[in-house]
């Protein structure tokens, strides 16, 4: 027991102020504590004194069936709690409830709660380095199955309420029974069979079976432009088409050169077969000495075939005929002349200045 050696006279070593307090159950006013130790002298609870500080942190005891309780009280409105764990360590509560673990009351007067249920085996949940709103299974929409029978434009909205919703469908099956019109990107028709041909659509034209794409029959077809590479008519396929000009040249084999009045021609290929004309007049003629060919046509020749040529101003006299022939393996016309009863090639000097050709034939390629 503490005693007092004189009226007034304070202990030694004395702090705080009112009665004297006993070392079993004191009750003690505002204390300044820095650190509580266990029976054995070791750190249970420390303080950790902030200068000025103007908040600090209540713990309360409670009566029957209600919690005790960790608050935040000081001068600021808001306070914040932290709880700061030492080292890499986690934050570790502990309960025996196997269900509502934590229950959070948020709102004015705290009138609203979330509880978070966990199982009650080992589990592991690992967050992606995201920022968002989690969805959960209760947010996702449900609805009755989508059937139309007929070509109208539909509409699927994938989603709900909140717009994180989850959609979880393990398939999505659409389509149509019934009749989908062309302007839709359908057949027009509800079914292919025999008649007239309309499920192409618009645009169509004969009657008949369906064709197909490969190798189709036609009967008395009217074709247009062909894409492809050759039409077969029951016969030999018709593989080429052409159309082209030609400029004619005359060359002699011994050289030189001439000038034109006038040169051009054109050609049709069908098939593999060349057809022609083409005419030039001369202007000058600078030829050296050698035979005469005319040049210019546009594929090689299979085979010697003669062409006809009509010719004037010639610088020779008594030429019963002008003959000529396409070369084989060459785009060139080689030329004849026939008088006094034998063949000669033409020569240079058989042209004048203002020799004048018109040549038409055909030949195999």
């Amino acid at each position: 027991m503490a005693t007092i050696n004189a009226v007034g006279v304070g202990l030694s070593g004395a702090s705080g102020t009112g009665n004297f307090a006993g070392n079993n159950s004191p009750s003690l006013t505002t204390p300044k504590i820095n650190q509580v130790n266990d029976v054995n002298g070791n750190p249970s609870l420390a303080f950790n004194a902030a200068s000025s500080a103007v908040n600090y942190l209540a713990v309360g005891n409670s009566a029957a069936a209600a919690p005790v309780f960790f608050q935040a009280l000081g001068n600021d409105t808001n306070i914040a709690i932290s709880y700061v764990s030492k080292g890499n360590e986690s934050h570790q509560f502990y309960t025996t409830a196997t269900t509502r673990q934590i229950l959070v009351l948020s709102g004015a007067a705290y009138a609203n709660s979330t509880i978070l249920n966990f199982p009650v085996s080992d589990q592991f949940f690992t967050f992606p380095e995201a920022s968002g709103t989690i969805a959960l299974t209760s947010s996702i929409p449900t609805g009755a199955a989508l059937t139309k029978t007929d070509d109208t434009n539909v509409t699927l909205t994938l989603g709900g309420s909140p717009t994180t919703a989850l959609v979880n469908a393990a398939s999505l099956t659409l389509g149509w029974t019934g009749q989908l019109a062309v302007s839709r990107g359908g057949t027009g028709i509800s079914s292919f069979g025999t008649g007239v041909a309309t499920a192409l659509g618009q645009n169509v034209s004969g009657s008949g079976g369906m064709a197909l794409t490969t190798s189709p029959t036609f009967v008395t077809p009217t074709l247009g432009a062909a894409s492809a590479t050759s039409i077969n008519f029951g016969g030999t396929s018709l593989a080429n088409y052409l159309e082209g000009s030609i400029t004619p040249t005359i060359v002699s084999s011994g050289g030189g050169s001439v000038t034109y009045s006038f040169q051009g021609g054109a050609y049709t290929r069908i098939g593999n077969r060349v057809i022609f004309n083409f005419q030039m007049g001369l202007a000058t003629n600078s030829l050296s000495a050698g035979t005469i060919t005319l040049a210019g046509l546009p594929t090689n020749c299979v085979g010697n075939v003669a062409v006809s040529i009509w010719c004037v101003t010639l610088n020779v006299a008594a030429i019963t005929q002008i003959m000529g022939y396409v070369v084989n393996g060459t785009t060139t016309i080689a030329l004849s002349k026939y008088a006094a009863g034998s063949t000669t090639s033409l020569a240079d000097t058989d042209l004048a200045a203002t020799t004048t050709f018109i040549v038409s034939g055909s030949y195999p390629v």
